[in-house]
């Protein structure tokens, strides 16, 4: 309890509950699970969960002394847990053995398209998921050439078919080839002991005196449930002509 860690200061007890705040609201407000795949909330007796967070020794007087400011530290801590979570569900669908994937040409918009129109006949493409270097050119080129691509220039929101798709693009942390189309029923995600209060915080102190115990992490369980509403279009990249080099001999 914040409480028992600092029985005589307020002020610092009042730094721990602001920690545990930010923690909160930067995981919640960072984490797009909710919009990738179906959530539910555990029931009593579920088992076999899976736990993912960090644990952090940090310096007591980050909450003892006025001169630190630590939200920014506080808040890229839950940050990177909820991007984890996103790069763990990630890896599961292109690694999945049960999701069909298709492979695309070098004409990537036209089969995009293609792809997508049959996808849509049979349910809704809430999610995209699109590698980093195609971002330009979807944004540049791709409603040019296509009239079935929109670009929302203002709020950079793109309409494909009359649809509006969440799109998350790769990255450093979660990098892939790849492109992918989701229907959010293609799997289920559980959260002990709820979807809305998933996230644990603990602020303790730690064996060292002058250093804090911070932990926080998240319990869950994820299973692709219909593998058939997710598509992925294996992108066939240009393979470069071995060069052939004679060497003459004297």
């Amino acid at each position: 309890m914040t409480e028992e860690l600092f029985k005589d200061n307020k002020e610092a007890q009042d730094k721990v509950k602001k920690a545990k705040a930010i923690l909160q609201e930067a995981y919640y407000s960072g984490s797009s699970l909710c919009k990738i795949v179906s959530v539910r909330n555990a029931t009593p007796d579920e088992k076999d969960f899976l736990q993912l967070g960090y644990r952090r020794l940090i310096p007591k007087e980050w909450f003892t002394e006025s001169e630190f400011c630590t939200d920014l530290v506080f808040r890229q801590f839950a940050r990177n847990l909820a991007m984890s979570e996103e790069g763990i569900l990630i890896r599961l669908i292109f690694e999945s053995p049960e999701i069909i994937k298709t492979e695309i040409s070098e004409n990537i918009v036209e089969d995009f398209i293609s792809h997508f129109k049959t996808f849509s006949y049979s349910q809704r493409a809430d999610t995209l998921l699109i590698p980093i270097d195609l971002f330009v050119t979807m944004h540049i080129d791709w409603p040019n050439v296509n009239s079935s691509i929109k670009l929302d220039y203002a709020r950079g929101r793109f309409t494909i078919l009359d649809t509006k798709p969440n799109i998350f693009w790769s990255n450093k942390y979660t990098p892939f080839d790849d492109i992918a189309f989701l229907n959010r029923d293609f799997a289920l995600w559980t959260s002990k002991p709820n979807f809305e209060n998933r996230l644990e915080v603990k602020i303790s102190q730690s064996g060292k005196e002058d250093q804090l115990d911070l932990m926080f992490l998240t319990r869950f369980k994820l299973r692709i449930s219909n593998p058939t509403k997710a598509l992925i279009l294996h992108r066939i990249k240009p393979t470069k002509q071995n060069e052939i080099v004679n060497n003459e001999t004297t």
